[in-house]
């Protein structure tokens, strides 16, 4: 009986030994993936990844067809991610990310990383503008004209594409005191761009004839 208490004493002792160097090996290894981890984005140029995250962005965002489109914006995609992981709280990577997701279809999810960017700098152009043209895109002109003018008065109010939603999206809403406002905008910002005096001698009737209606 003796013997067989020390039998069961020495096999706890080995049993428990065993699963204390178990949990010491374990708890090891997991920092030691911590540590290369650590080392592994330590020794990435994020100048570099950001450089060519953008340029596959752009490439995305210009292309026409649709299958190169795909292709660009989703290697951006990857490195975009790598970067909001190593920056969590970088606003214009995040709407890039949003961005791409618009771009591919995926709205709910390009949704929710343009709110996460706006709750991160609800001011940022680049957001704010990107923002608008996704409502834009879901003809919530409303909404997209919210954005638009917070893009514009936060430092866009030179850049062409601006003016020339901001003048699309009051005539499409029927204020075309203000389209026309800011399609003379536009036009003095890029006097090359077709249509523009056409559009705004065309408004200029519709609103004087408005307002000659008006006074009778």
């Amino acid at each position: 009986m003796m013997r067989s208490n020390i039998i069961l004493k020495l096999f706890i002792a080995v049993f428990l030994l065993s699963a204390v160097m178990c949990y010491a090996e374990n708890g090891y290894n997991s920092e030691l993936e911590e540590y290369y981890k650590l080392k592994q984005e330590q020794s990435i140029d994020l100048k570099q990844l950001e450089s060519d995250a953008d340029t596959l962005f752009y490439a995305g965002i210009d292309s026409d067809d649709l299958n190169s489109k795909e292709a660009y914006l989703s290697s951006a995609l990857v490195k975009y991610m790598l970067l909001l992981k190593i920056k969590p709280d970088d606003v214009v990577t995040c709407t890039q990310i949003a961005v791409i997701h618009d771009n591919l279809n995926h709205s709910s999810i390009a949704k929710e990383y343009f709110f996460r960017a706006l709750n991160l700098d609800n001011l940022n152009p680049f957001t704010n503008y990107y923002c608008a043209e996704y409502y834009f895109g879901q003809k919530d002109y409303a909404k997209a004209l919210k954005y638009y003018t917070a893009a514009y008065n936060n430092g866009y109010k030179d850049y062409f594409p601006v003016n020339l939603k901001l003048a699309t999206v009051y005539e499409k809403l029927g204020d075309i005191q203000q389209a026309r406002k800011f399609y003379i905008a536009a036009k003095s910002q890029n006097p090359s761009q077709k249509g523009l005096a056409e559009k705004i001698n065309s408004l200029g009737k519709v609103y004087y004839s408005k307002s000659d209606y008006s006074r009778k």
